[in-house]
């Protein structure tokens, strides 16, 4: 959303400005060329600074640009995490920790944001000093060969030379501003370049029964996976087992690997090849990914969209409501913030829902942990801790 308002709003007034820019620097360097025919190799010299500059620190204002981006997203990120997950933060105690790592998370974004703008100020006092000298050299050299008598020539060249440079400097600002912001379109379009998957339907019938789950008992052996251009691992030697009938919620951090888990179950991204991760005995790699989707998985997502009509008065509640006791036929149900934003009313009977389905495998923050069968922990891409009920209603 935030590329696509930058496409729509800055992009378009910045490319005006910079075509703009161009077209009049233009018509301001042929005017002081034929009025000043000797200006010509110092308007080339010039020209060729300020270009050099432009691209000696383009790659920094960039880097710069990327890296405060890269800072301020953990911040928004753990501020949705702690009103999501306040319930668990006040009942583990860990108020205080969560309290000093956003601090950090503040002060590396601010850090970051600074040199950023420090970048931006040194870049502008870089162009500033440019643009002295030309004005300076411009000047000289348009009193030195235009001759005294013809004043008005003089002027019209010193005026001319005094508007182009601070059209010139203006001009590559908003250049850099353009790059900058062509990122966001480069990053919309790759979207549209993604290739899509092969999900057609295989040519057995869907009731033949090898094809129908037996067990709906998942496990997971030495699983790693990584996200495409990543170099971490987002699931890093996960190995865990989920019963036939059990009802799971998984807990961790934002990047402990939760959705990852998903991910990997619903094949969205390949594991590593010594990765195993099995559904009723069958390994999901010798599943099409139809079969895999349609007879042993099915899944709610934290925030649902209506794809078809369901009422006219359907609130946000209700469509979750819906959308988790839809496709509950599967062995293995994947529920992602079931209680988040819910009614009070409705909790209950989606617990209702959920215990009586067959395996459930859910990403909780709030909402009565004590109902789950097993709470996993995970960490970095790996289960650290694992808490049965007994444990739950101990602790």
């Amino acid at each position: 959303a935030n590329h696509v308002g930058i496409i729509d709003r800055p992009l378009p007034s910045v490319v005006y400005d910079v075509v703009r820019g161009l077209l009049s620097n233009f018509i301001y360097i042929l005017s002081l060329c034929i009025v000043t025919p000797a200006f010509i190799p110092i308007a080339i010299i010039l020209t060729l600074m300020f270009w050099l500059v432009k691209h000696m620190l383009r790659e920094y204002v960039q880097k710069s640009k990327m890296f405060e981006l890269k800072f301020r997203s953990p911040v928004y990120n753990q501020l949705a995490e702690v009103f999501a997950g306040s319930t668990v933060l006040r009942a583990f105690n860990c108020e205080k920790q969560f309290a000093s790592h956003f601090r950090q998370l503040v002060f590396n974004s601010e850090r970051t944001f600074f040199a950023f703008v420090k970048m931006n100020r040194f870049f502008d006092i870089v162009l500033e000093l440019i643009v002295f000298l030309m004005i300076v050299i411009g000047i000289t050299f348009t009193i030195l060969f235009t001759q005294t008598d013809h004043k008005s020539t003089l002027a019209l060249s010193v005026f001319t030379l005094i508007n182009m440079t601070s059209e010139l400097s203006f001009n590559i600002r908003q250049t850099l501003t353009a790059e900058l912001n062509f990122l966001s379109l480069e990053k919309v379009l790759s979207y549209k370049d993604t290739p899509t998957e092969d999900i057609t339907p295989p040519e057995h019938s869907e009731a033949e029964p090898s094809m129908i789950p037996l067990s709906g008992e998942v496990v997971f052996k030495n699983v790693s996976m990584k996200y495409p251009g990543s170099s971490n691992y987002s699931l890093n030697g996960l190995s865990m087992t989920i019963k036939d009938g059990e009802k799971v919620a998984l807990m961790g951090r934002t990047g402990a690997g939760k959705s990852s888990v998903f991910l990997a179950l619903y094949r969205l991204f390949e594991t590593e090849p010594e990765s195993l991760i099995t559904i009723g005995g069958r390994d999901i790699r010798q599943i099409d990914l139809y079969t895999l989707r349609k007879k042993y998985l099915s899944c709610s997502a934290q925030d649902p969209v209506k794809l078809l009509p369901l009422t006219n008065d359907c609130s946000p509640s209700q469509l979750k409501y819906q959308s988790i006791v839809a496709s509950s036929d599967t062995p293995v149900k994947c529920l992602d913030e079931p209680f988040a934003n819910i009614d009070s009313n409705l909790e209950d009977d989606i617990w209702k829902h959920i215990s009586r389905m067959r395996t459930v495998l859910s990403v909780v923050h709030s909402g009565d942990l004590k109902r789950w069968d097993r709470l996993l922990i995970m960490q970095d891409g790996r289960l650290s801790r694992e808490m049965v009920k007994r444990q739950q209603e101990e602790g």
